[in-house]
């Protein structure tokens, strides 16, 4: 299990008591806020997971869109199951060619895969759709701004049609401002900003402002919306006054009797008379428990690290803990030398943004290049994934079914096309293309290789092997299965290969979480935390170990494995356990020096630490 899963936003039980927490697939913790004790926990009968899910105002209610997509409504407290109700058309159950990876800081695969089903989307926040409970629990919305909307009368226990202006702007901000109102505000065209009846639709109010985000603030009379310009500017609007009340730039907010709260980046909560807007209290809060990483890169010597989490993130000094400076949407970053980082993240539309050059010294930065990725959208699709000195460009076929002679619709040929582009200019460094059989491409942030891997019956595998003959006599001494993969793993500045192996640990070469390469060795991981380690050379399984957040050193040969509190470090030639460390709490991230003599360590509660790996066989605890 994930040590630190990314959960849905946390709702207060009715007389506040009680904190209710859920993770994507309702999981559900119930959690006394008087004496800080969990009450009770409950798994809500989800047998595929959710595309989508959500809370009720109050925890009382949950709502799962499953893969079969039939919308689920479930009471928290008792696990019953109320509505269950098909919200879409059979013809959507198939995903066809979806995401292969999870965006987080590992090698994961990328690019994209064929499914038949849309349970490879469950519990990956990848469906794009949401869930709006009115405030009182009484409707259910549904929207797909890419299809449709769907209306659930929850008291009735059925689906309802929904208002035809909702319909007619699934790409627009909503959020209820009532039990029976709701705010639909355009992300670039203010004149189509209102408030109307639900689920009527009648007419109500315009609002003279676009949003691309918007909620009721727990004093309904105020909508919190931030703004569709690339800085999100958070606005607090009056709708009795129709105007603006306040826009602190880059906070949180929201208002209760008179009293407002805002809450910004670096922690600081203040209360505020919302009249006159005096202060009446404020407090730095300590750090928030870090979700899932997105992007996390270290210099070589450990001194500054950068990493994101979905939709923020920042670079640090080690040693001090202080921001040099923050990154909106970070999507990856290279530290090419002590105190130069390339560093990208994606605006506010969600395209690549420029990657920019940073002075790690001075926190100074400068636009280094832009990515300019052009391709045919009816023929094509493209993924890009930074991998150390490189930015991958993965081009595939959109369509993976070929009739005859190797041609899909308007004689388009299939084909894969993997691009190594430099970090530092955006200059193309080499190219490969594959008909037929494509490979898994995984990419690795932390290192400087990438690894291909094939089904070993396949043709790609196959044709690999004939171009590497040690490779081919392993797969002649063994019989194959259709889950036996072939890696090979190239060098990813040049090229160049640095060695093959074959792996029967897994389901095929995309069912891995992450597969990486240093020195002589091919370090697969699958269902989170079952760790092999194959050398390239000789096709031998070095060790097998269990644990999280996997990094390793090729210079000291020795790997280190998360497990709730504690941190392993193993030797890859032979799996023996070398070391153990136990935190205050739960690491989340580890990073190896380049001369493997220093391990870092980032923990759920953002508190980073440097070991001393050089000489290991001490085990302790590690203290603050």
């Amino acid at each position: 299990m994930d040590l630190c899963p990314e959960i849905l936003p946390a709702r207060f039980s009715e007389d506040s008591r009680m904190l209710i927490l859920a993770s994507r697939n309702l999981e559900i913790t119930w959690w006394s806020l008087t004496d800080n004790r969990r009450i009770d926990q409950k798994i809500l009968n989800v047998h595929d997971g959710c595309l989508v899910s959500e809370l009720s105002a109050n925890g009382e209610l949950a709502a799962c869109l499953d893969p079969a997509l039939v919308l689920e409504i479930y009471r928290t407290d008792t696990g019953e199951q109320i509505v269950a109700e098909r919200v879409m058309p059979d013809r959507l159950t198939s995903a066809g060619i979806i995401p292969r990876n999870e965006g987080t800081a590992y090698a994961e695969p990328f690019g994209y895969g064929i499914s038949d089903t849309l349970k490879p989307l469950a519990d990956r926040e990848l469906f794009g759709s949401q869930f709006l409970f009115s405030p009182d629990g009484h409707f259910l919305l549904l929207i797909n701004p890419h299809r449709s909307a769907a209306c659930i009368d929850i008291s009735a226990r059925r689906k309802i049609d929904c208002p035809g202006t909702v319909k007619s702007h699934l790409n627009a901000a909503m959020c209820f401002v009532s039990p029976n109102e709701i705010a639909i505000l355009g992300q670039h065209e203010p004149e189509k900003s209102q408030i109307i009846t639900f689920p009527a639709g009648q007419f109500v109010a315009k609002l003279p402002f676009a949003a691309r985000t918007a909620m009721t603030a727990t004093q309904p009379k105020y909508l919190v919306v931030q703004g569709a310009d690339d800085e999100g500017k958070v606005h607090l609007f009056d709708r009795n006054a129709g105007k603006v009340v306040t826009s602190p730039k880059g906070s949180q907010m929201d208002v209760w009797a008179d009293t407002l709260a805002t809450y910004v980046r670096e922690g600081e909560l203040k209360l505020l008379g919302l009249d006159d807007v005096e202060l009446e209290a404020k407090t730095v809060l300590p750090p928030p428990q870090l979700p899932r990483l997105r992007t996390a890169s270290v210099s070589p010597s450990l001194d500054a690290i950068i990493f994101g989490v979905r939709g923020d993130g920042g670079l640090f000094r080690t040693a001090a803990g202080t921001r040099l400076m923050p990154f909106l949407r970070l999507r990856g970053g290279w530290f090419a030398r002590p105190n130069e980082l390339y560093a990208a993240s994606r605006r506010g539309d969600e395209s690549p943004g420029p990657v920019q050059k940073v002075d790690t010294y001075s926190g100074t930065c400068a636009d280094a290049w832009s990515p300019t990725l052009k391709s045919d959208r009816q023929f094509t699709i493209l993924d890009t994934h930074f991998s150390g000195p490189v930015l991958f460009v993965h081009e595939q076929s959109s369509f993976y079914v070929s009739p005859p002679r190797g041609l899909d619709y308007l004689g388009h040929q299939k084909k894969s096309e993997l691009r190594a582009l430099d970090l530092e200019n955006g200059g193309e460094l080499w190219s490969k293309q594959w008909e037929g059989d494509p490979p898994v491409p995984y990419a690795d942030p932390q290192g400087e290789r990438v690894a291909l891997g094939w089904r070993a019956t396949m043709t790609g595998g196959q044709a690999l092997a004939k171009r590497y003959p040690a490779l081919k006599k392993r797969l002649d001494a063994v019989r194959l299965t259709i889950d036996d993969a072939v890696f090979e793993v190239l060098e990813a500045s040049s090229g160049k290969a640095v060695g093959t192996t074959l792996v029967r640990v897994g389901w095929g070469p995309e069912s891995f979480d992450s597969v990486f390469s240093l020195g002589d060795f091919l370090i697969c991981v699958r269902d989170g935390a079952r760790v092999t380690v194959y050398s390239l050379s000789t096709g031998e399984i070095h060790a097998r170990v269990f644990g999280y957040y996997i990094s390793a050193s090729a210079v000291t040969g020795l790997l280190a494995a998360a497990d709730r509190n504690h941190l392993r470090l193993y030797d890859l030639k032979t799996g023996a356990k070398k070391d153990e460390y136990l935190f205050p709490d739960a690491p989340v991230y580890t990073h190896f020096s380049a001369d493997g003599k220093q391990l870092l360590v980032l923990t759920a509660q953002q508190l980073v630490f440097v070991l001393d790996v050089a000489v290991v066989g001490s085990s302790s605890a590690v203290s603050q």
